[in-house]
């Protein structure tokens, strides 16, 4: 038969070139993504969170404040006319 055509295990060709090891990717490059922005949306909730909480007392205070204008002007008046 034709035995000489047959390769035998040993003899086989290298059909592939030879790579150099590259690192796993898998999902490494997602999760560092999903990280990044995880960290970016908590970093954005506390930002908002302060700023709401400084936005409240400062619409108190120009309250607080219009409020009391209003009570020395009130008084002021009444003194005029009284």
């Amino acid at each position: 038969m034709l035995c000489a055509n047959v390769l035998t295990p040993s003899a086989l060709p290298d059909l592939y070139p030879k790579l150099p090891p590259q690192p796993v990717f898998r999902l490494q490059k997602s999760n560092d993504i999903s990280t990044y922005l995880n960290s970016q949306v908590a970093h954005y909730r506390v930002v908002a969170k302060k700023y709401k909480r400084q936005n409240y007392m400062l619409t108190r205070a120009l309250l607080f404040l219009a409020f009391f204008r209003r009570r020395l002007q009130a008084r002021a008046l009444a003194r005029l006319f009284l």
